[in-house]
């Protein structure tokens, strides 16, 4: 009986440590890496403000009117534009010239 038992125990290792072998990874697999870590993302400066643009606002106007913001830096901010003009680049122009750095943010 006890020879039973030594034949069931070596059978079942030789039939389930290859299996065990293969998911662990065995000795054909490959080396763990680790992934670097992203950088962080610099600071925007303080007189950066982050637009997310409205598709109408990055095409040419139809018509001549006003594009306006509201941050918590600039309370309403709005810029005019003509016809043909791009509303983003007016809008842009003006919170430049007032000292302002636009990002695009998408």
């Amino acid at each position: 009986m006890a020879n039973v038992r030594v034949v069931a125990v070596a059978l079942i290792l030789a039939i389930g440590m290859p299996i065990a072998l293969t998911a662990c990874g065995g000795s054909d697999a490959a080396v763990t890496t680790t992934v670097a870590p992203k950088p962080k993302p610099k600071a925007l400066p303080r007189n950066a403000i982050k637009v997310h643009w409205k598709r109408s606002a990055l095409v040419p106007a139809p018509r001549a009117g006003h594009v306006c913001i509201t941050t918590y830096k600039t309370g309403y901010f709005c810029a005019s534009y003509r016809f043909g003009e791009v509303p983003a680049a007016a809008l842009k122009r003006k919170l430049r010239s007032k000292g302002f750095i636009v990002v695009t943010v998408p």
